[in-house]
């Protein structure tokens, strides 16, 4: 995928529960560069989308919005669904680097 600076995108994520999670949880999505630095990220609790708790078999649709400002080169999408609540890091599902993208160079924009 080409994505371009400057340009909003809308992040998506489905998931389907297979126990039943008592908690609200908390979707989030990260950006990590090629040398694995977090470059930036999102998630419903940052943008003040509630998410309820989750039964058994329930399907979760979640879009976050963002304008890409990176600079060009080659990048790596992490998705999660935690437990915004635990004092430890308790995450109900976490695709690492699930994808990878580039960004297009624009003018104006670059690393030095």
């Amino acid at each position: 995928a080409l994505l371009h600076a400057g340009v909003q995108y809308t992040f998506f994520m489905r998931a389907v529960f297979y126990e039943e999670v008592r908690e609200r949880v908390v979707v989030g999505f990260l950006i990590r560069n090629l040398k694995g630095v977090d470059m930036y990220g999102t998630s419903t609790s940052v943008q003040n989308v509630p998410m309820p708790p989750q039964s058994q078999g329930s399907v979760l649709e979640v879009k976050l919005y963002a304008t890409m400002w990176l600079t060009n080169g080659t990048y790596f999408l992490t998705v999660a669904i935690a437990d915004p609540a635990a004092e430890t890091d308790v995450q109900y599902d976490l695709n690492y680097d699930a994808l990878q993208f580039e960004v297009g160079i624009k003018k104006g924009i670059f690393t030095g």
